[in-house]
């Protein structure tokens, strides 16, 4: 199963620290409008210590405009990454932040009433309309 899935330190932190010994593989592009692109990609690197033996790649990308804002994202694959595909890879991956972050703003603003419910770090939806039908 081919997959792209934005990770953060604070929820990876077993991963963030394998790669900080690594030297990643590189790549860097600027756009005409000064825009800079950074790739820095890992192979087989273990999503967890609990699951130590399940590996994917990582794909870290900071993207600098010509201001210089910066703006960081990582996201783990099963995709084999390399220089050919890694701008595509970060495409995706962006491309699916939007859309998941687009549909629970209008779940949440448009009159849905949904709401973040966080529990022991598991993220569900939760309706305020949610009927209990018993056991």
């Amino acid at each position: 199963i081919a997959y792209i899935i934005g990770a953060k330190p604070g929820d990876h932190t077993f991963m963030f620290e394998w790669m900080d010994n690594l030297i990643p593989e590189t790549h860097t592009h600027q756009e005409p409008n000064g825009t800079m692109h950074e790739f820095n990609y890992y192979h087989n690197i273990p999503l967890n210590d609990s699951n130590f033996d399940y590996c994917v790649n990582v794909l870290s990308y900071t993207e600098t405009n010509k201001k210089g804002k910066k703006q960081h994202f990582t996201w783990v694959t099963k995709l084999s990454i390399d220089e050919s595909n890694v701008y595509e890879i970060m495409r995706a991956g962006r491309a699916r932040w939007r859309i998941e972050n687009e549909t629970f703003n209008t779940l949440k603003n448009q009159g849905y009433n949904f709401e973040h419910n966080y529990r022991e770090r598991e993220f569900m939806f939760c309706h305020d309309d949610a009927h209990d039908f018993g056991d």
